[in-house]
This record gives structure tokens, sequence and C-alpha cells, in this order.
């Protein structure tokens, strides 16, 4: 079943070829962050979802960074996608657009938490299980609000771009379920959260 809260990760098949390491959700994952989504099964893109922790970024101890989404800002690259396992799609047709160090998909592509490389920012559905997982566990358990301001007054980057070749569709305190905001490109209105498909 999805999004199970309960139990600790477990080693099935211990001693096969199929030997499976089971998270549950609000463990800490393979690159060191948090598993807040569990598909319950392996699907084609994998069945967890991890997400960096707060702090993730030297450019900003302990919060996210806020910086412009590319070095190219007022032309589509194709993002279309926004269900869970068409993040890193979407991520990847924006680093082939433009791979300007320190902007912020950049600064996620660089990131290697846990010796991990395959970190990226997620579409709008991937992004809204983050939302939708602190709102599930135990009050003040929260798994991607930040010590400092915390995703309550965040407003985080998503890789699914918007009805203008120069907006993203962002995700702030206020969005909820499919209710996604905007920001331009190149501002430093949003921030990049990683996260990253773990099977």
């Amino acid at each position: 079943m999805a999004n199970t809260f309960s139990g600790s990760g477990t080693l099935s098949g211990a001693g096969s070829s199929s030997t499976e390491i089971v998270y549950t959700v609000g463990q800490t994952g393979p690159g060191g962050g948090v598993i807040y989504y569990d598909a319950g099964s392996t699907l084609s893109w994998g069945r967890y979802l991890e997400v960096a922790n707060p702090g993730w970024s030297p450019l900003a101890p302990g919060d996210d960074p806020y910086l412009v989404w590319s070095g190219t800002t007022n032309q589509y690259f194709g993002g279309t996608g926004t269900t869970i396992g068409t993040g890193k799609t979407n991520f990847d047709l924006a680093i082939a657009q433009n791979s300007t160090a320190g902007k912020a998909i950049t600064v996620v592509k660089d990131y290697r938490g846990g010796g991990k490389s395959d970190w990226f920012i997620g579409s709008t559905s991937e992004m809204m299980q983050l939302r939708i997982a602190d709102n599930n566990l135990p009050a003040n358990t929260y798994i991607v609000y930040s010590p400092v301001t915390g995703l309550q007054s965040a407003n985080l980057w998503t890789s699914t771009e918007s009805y203008q070749p120069n907006l993203m569709k962002t995700m702030g305190s206020q969005q909820y379920f499919g209710d996604f905001g905007n920001a331009y490109k190149f501002n430093t209105s949003a921030a990049p959260r990683p996260i990253r498909y773990v099977s």
C-alpha cells in the first residue's frame, strides 16, 4: 500500500538475487535524505521518492537557496510532465538546454548527498507528495520544513513548465493537491529542493 507510515526499514529476500530494502515514509533514505513517498511496488521509475534535508546546499545552510531557475529563462525546454515518474525527464531536458553553473538546476545536478549523483527537481505531483507526507506524519515531525524559514514560508521550484516560456510551476505554503503557483525563471523567488527515485 502506498504511503505507509509505520514500521521500519527491512531487508527482504536475503541471500537471493532479489534482495530488496523496504523503506517506510519518514525513514532515512540511501542518499541521506528522507523517504517521503512509497508507490507500494516497483514501477518503471522506481518505488520511493527521497528528498534532501534542509541545509542540503552550502549556499543556504539550514535552508534552501533562492536561485534563478536556469541560464535560459525565456524559452520552453519541454518540461511538460506533471505526474510521479516524470520529474527526472523534465529536469534532464532543462539541463540539456542550459547547464550554466550556479543556477537552481545546476546546483541540484551537482549535489552529491549520500554519494548519489541522480538528484533532480521534481514534477508538480512529485513535489506535492512532500506536502501530503507532512500532513500525514505525526504533529511536529515534518520532513521538509526548514528550521530557518520552513516550507510554510518557502516557494519551491518544480520541474514542470507553466503556460508561458518564462514561467515555472512552483509549490508554496498555500498550494494543496494540484493548486500550484508560478514564478518567473529569471527571478530568485523560488528555491530548489533535490529529490531522487529509489527502487
